[in-house]
């Protein structure tokens, strides 16, 4: 599992194309705010 402030898209975009192509579960501080962990894991 990646989680990524949203902001880093910007300034570590091949890393995180990198890490996007190999991690099933990637997501942003946005979607824990939302509830992706309880949504993941109920």
């Amino acid at each position: 599992m990646w989680i990524t402030d949203g902001i880093g898209w910007k300034t570590a975009k091949p890393n995180l194309k990198e890490a996007y192509d190999e991690i099933e579960n990637f997501y942003t501080l946005l979607d824990l705010e939302n509830g992706v962990l309880e949504k993941l894991f109920k």
